[in-house]
């Protein structure tokens, strides 16, 4: 209230004015005339708006700014959970937990969560949650780098156009999640993840647990959509990643072939994996098993060396993960999740749904819409799924017609993990 309360201090009052009113009317008048005057869109144009809207529009604005910054507060919430975060969360407790296991949810951000962030999510599901704070040093710069030197770089990734580039936030959060999150304490009790992210959708009923099936199937890293990493992001990557891998004296389990193409050693662009239906490469793969003293540790931080690729580069955790796959496991141990309906931002696998297989929907009303009419819409949506087709395999799902599916542009990986396993299925 303060600039409004300027603004009236400086406006002419009524307790200004003098008695004799007569004689100040014409100078009020001319005042007024001076916001009076028209001004024209355009030179010719006989449409007008007079010169006080035009001097008064951007105050409006900036009061209607500072009333909204009054009345939502800020967030806790960082590059690690943006507000998208919610809506991911309602979709898999509808087509997940509700059937199967209360999965618990934990969320990690480099400064603590407020109150009102927790409250939201908590109502998004009733699975249990815990919230937790990184370790400084395991986000920003690390001390081996210099600052200015790091900051230069990304401005520099910035200017050029790089997806992400010139965000220091975005570096810091790949650079956590390549090889520091399964470190937190709160992940210290988990043997797989399933890895959420902003601005996806689940579009079939995931009717069995992808974790379960993963143990039974003794899998180790899943994946829905493999697609084929921006060059301009990791211009050095597989050059690091080789050398690592010759270091250390890896040896290719079959996967590694993914990569390469001949001759030996010759990249390909790097795929990517997305979502992460994992048993957490840190533990096993990352970090290393004590029980499997044959597989060696992948440490990011040492793959990019002094060259700084996760700051003066712009290096994703998909690309590094898919590459420590690809370095430490074999085709078997992966799992195509092919029967997933999944969508982050414009990239997208939805399957044909299964002939002879689809059963009844039971109806089920999220309760975080408080209008009664849109949720019984949102279920109505979901009980008409797309019709079947030959050698469908989804379940119940209805896909999203605005854009073609991943598999269908040039851009996606499927087909070089088709060569490696030997087929559309998972070995």
């Amino acid at each position: 209230m303060g600039f409004v309360q300027r603004v009236m201090k400086r406006m002419p009052s009524s307790t200004q004015l003098p008695l004799d009113d007569g004689k100040e009317k014409p100078k009020i008048t001319s005042r007024l005339a001076f916001f009076r005057r028209p001004l024209r869109l355009k030179g010719n144009s006989s449409i007008s708006i007079p010169l006080g809207v035009v001097l008064l529009f951007p105050c409006i604005v900036v009061v209607l700014i500072l009333v909204l910054f009054v009345r939502h507060p800020k967030s806790g919430v960082g590059i690690l959970m943006p507000a998208g975060a919610p809506p991911a969360i309602r979709r898999i407790s509808e087509q997940h937990d509700k059937v199967w296991y209360h999965y618990p949810y934990v969320f990690l951000n480099d400064q603590e969560f407020n109150s009102t962030f927790k409250e939201v999510i908590q109502n998004y599901t009733s699975a249990p949650c815990e919230f937790g704070t990184i370790d400084p040093g395991h986000w920003g710069f690390p001390e081996w780098i210099d600052p200015k030197v790091a900051k230069e770089g990304i401005a520099k990734q910035g200017d050029a156009a790089i997806m992400y580039g010139g965000m220091e936030s975005y570096h810091a959060m790949c650079r956590f999640y390549s090889g520091f999150f399964y470190k937190h304490e709160l992940l210290a009790k988990y043997e797989w993840y399933w890895r959420l992210e902003p601005e996806i959708k689940y579009f079939c009923d995931i009717t069995y647990d992808p974790f379960l099936k993963m143990i039974d199937s003794n899998k180790t890293y899943g994946f829905t959509i493999a697609v084929k990493e921006l060059k301009e992001t990791v211009p050095n990557i597989f050059r690091y990643a080789s050398a690592y891998k010759r270091v250390n004296n890896i040896t290719s389990q079959g996967l590694w072939e993914m990569f390469v193409e001949p001759p030996p050693e010759e990249p390909k662009e790097v795929p990517e994996d997305d979502p992460n239906y994992k048993r957490p490469l840190p533990e096993e793969i990352l970090r290393g098993d004590p029980s499997r003293a044959s597989l060696p540790e992948i440490d990011p931080e040492a793959m990019e060396g002094e060259n700084g690729g996760f700051w003066m580069e712009r290096w994703g955790d998909a690309p590094i993960h898919s590459l420590a796959a690809g370095a430490l496991l074999a085709p078997r141990d992966i799992h195509y999740f092919r029967d997933f309906g999944y969508r982050h931002t414009t990239i997208q696998h939805c399957p044909a749904n299964a002939p002879a297989r689809q059963r009844a929907r039971e109806p089920y009303l999220e309760k975080t819409t408080l209008d009664e009419k849109k949720r019984k819409e949102e279920d109505e949506y979901w009980d008409n799924w797309d019709p079947v087709k030959e050698n469908g395999v989804g379940c119940r799902c209805r896909c999203d017609t605005d854009i073609v599916d991943v598999e269908g542009k040039q851009g996606s990986c499927l087909a070089e993990w088709v060569d490696v396993a030997g087929g559309w299925a998972s070995p």
